[in-house]
């Protein structure tokens, strides 16, 4: 065989593996980029459903909360508005066992759900649980009341999120249309709201949610009694007295 074309056979030899790691690697390539590219969806809906698993559970947490609330629960509810943000810090005291700490045994006079500003320019959900009462209730005598005390215990519910902003309702006020007054403040001690409304941006992205909670009227035990003994009372004093006997003579 002559050289020249053993020198162009091995040529071709040489440019056939040539193509054949260039294909190789074009198709690895793209294996390792749908690869990534499955990781990235997998990660990205992992993140979502926990997202969701914690935003359902944090409605279920205050549906619990205000259904289970004891009759002696009050409440108060004050906002601040700022350029960008609307924080809010709801008080409740007497809460009973509706916002008791997670598995210990503490029970809390007071408990404050705060709406706090973060560094990263989003809002943080902080509960605070109090050893001592922090409003003065109109049913309590002589109760003492400690507005300046430092929470016992505290847990961030949420962090990073875009809105949280409370309305409440007392069920009854409504406007000319018909609708219910919604309220940004409550500061009436004697009642308690019928109804919280919560609205809720998790992100920037994501639409506004809605949700209502029901906080069902319930006999106060203080108040209750309070009547029963006025008006056992009332009817002893109204009650006819026997005429006096006269002895026989």
């Amino acid at each position: 065989m002559p050289a020249n074309r053993k020198s162009l056979q091995s040529g071709y030899l040489l440019l056939e593996a040539c193509l054949g790691l260039a294909i190789t690697a074009l198709i690895l390539t793209s294996v390792f980029k749908i690869m990534d590219w499955n990781l990235r969806v997998s990660q990205t809906s992992i993140e979502d459903a926990n997202s969701h698993i914690k935003e359902e559970a944090l409605f279920a947490f205050f549906d619990r909360a205000f259904l289970e609330m004891s009759g002696d629960a009050i409440i108060e509810l004050n906002f601040t508005e700022t350029s960008k943000f609307y924080l809010s810090e709801m008080t409740i005291q007497n809460s009973g066992e509706s916002f008791s700490w997670p598995n210990q045994p503490f029970n809390s006079k007071a408990v404050k759900i705060i709406t706090r500003p973060n560094s990263r320019n989003h809002l943080d959900i902080v509960l605070e649980y109090y050893s001592e009462n922090l409003l003065s209730s109109p049913f309590e005598r002589n109760a003492t009341v400690l507005s300046d005390q430092n929470p016992v215990q505290s847990i961030i519910l949420l962090e990073n999120i875009a809105r949280f902003e409370w309305q409440v309702w007392n069920g009854q006020n409504t406007n000319n249309d018909g609708e219910p007054e919604w309220e940004y403040e409550w500061n009436d001690l004697r009642q308690n709201p019928r109804y919280f409304e919560l609205n809720t941006k998790f992100t920037l992205e994501r639409e506004e949610v809605i949700h209502t909670f029901w906080n069902p009227r319930k006999i106060n035990p203080s108040s209750y009694f309070l009547n029963f003994t006025n008006n056992a009372s009332r009817n002893s004093q109204q009650a006819p007295q026997p005429a006096p006997q006269v002895a026989p003579q």
